[in-house]
């Protein structure tokens, strides 16, 4: 079997054009074209969908892509390990990152990894909506919850916990809660999307509990929320990752420290397609090693 027929059949899939595999692989779009017929010729059967707008592979496609990118991404990595035997991180590293956590954590953990790599420069896109890493040229990606997208290799860094977080100007203004019952007399502040009907699952020193989570302010940004719990507008969930323990007693104050919601995983996601490169392996070790600590 012809490598090069599959590589072109990874990257269109991974792409979705013909055009930009051909750019990708630096061929012409004609040679593209010819593998690929070629491989649904010898194989007898079709594996892409045509338009004029889009391609997008048909069941076979799917099936033959999952496994061919996978052993591709394997063969790149083996030949790219020989290369990089003593090589150093060195040149440009793009990664994007939900805005919340990239300003409370990455912030301070750049400065460190940047001062560990001096060769290496790195540019953050932080943004919460979901970055097409192949398409847009990004190295890789911190990503919360569930992964939808297959064709990425995931790293898992952390579990995620949401805790109850509000100001002690707030606090002694409208009393403390000590149990979930208390928050119906308090103001809370609600992260959209945390669930589709509201409720969320509080898990408790008795067990985990359903509760009815709604608020008259609603936003779609962690650090936003943290903000207004610094302006003591009321109670918020927040993750634990992103508040800052030298506030916590001071300017923040958790709130029923025995609760939390579970809010997924942490994942430093990659494009399996390509090989992993100095600067990924050391950025995802680096992250590794700092935040399972």
């Amino acid at each position: 079997m012809d490598l090069d027929r599959l590589a072109a059949l990874v990257w269109v899939v991974d792409l979705g054009s013909f055009t930009k595999a051909a750019e990708r692989l630096g061929i012409p779009k004609s040679t593209v074209s010819r593998r690929i017929a070629s491989l649904e010729d010898d194989l007898g059967i079709r594996l892409l969908h045509r338009s004029t707008r889009k391609v997008t592979p048909t069941e076979a496609g799917r099936a033959l892509y999952a496994r061919a990118s996978r052993a591709i991404a394997e063969l790149e990595d083996a030949i790219r390990a020989v290369e990089d035997l003593g090589d150093v991180p060195r040149g440009e590293l793009r990664v994007t990152a939900p805005v919340d956590f990239g300003v409370a954590v990455l912030a301070e953990l750049s400065k460190e990894f940047l001062e560990t790599y001096p060769e290496v420069s790195l540019t953050l896109e932080l943004t919460n909506r979901m970055v097409d890493l192949v398409g847009e040229g990004f190295d890789a990606a911190l990503r919360f919850g569930t992964l939808a997208d297959s064709s990425l290799v995931a790293r898992k860094l952390t579990s995620s916990k949401l805790g109850f977080y509000a100001s002690p100007e707030y606090l002694e203004r409208a009393g403390t809660p000590t149990t979930l019952d208390d928050l119906e007399r308090h103001e809370l502040m609600v992260f959209r999307g945390l669930s589709a009907n509201g409720v969320i699952q509080v898990h408790t020193p008795d067990g985990i509990v359903p509760y009815k989570f709604e608020g008259r302010l609603a936003c779609n940004d962690f650090a936003f929320l943290r903000r207004a719990v610094l302006a003591s507008y009321g109670i918020a969930l927040i993750p634990l990752l992103i508040i800052d323990e030298r506030e916590c007693g001071g300017r923040l104050v958790r709130v029923l420290p025995d609760h939390h919601v579970p809010s997924g995983e942490l994942h430093f996601v990659y494009p399996s397609a390509r090989h992993l490169s100095a600067n990924v392996r050391a950025f995802r070790d680096f992250l590794v090693e700092r935040i399972a600590s």
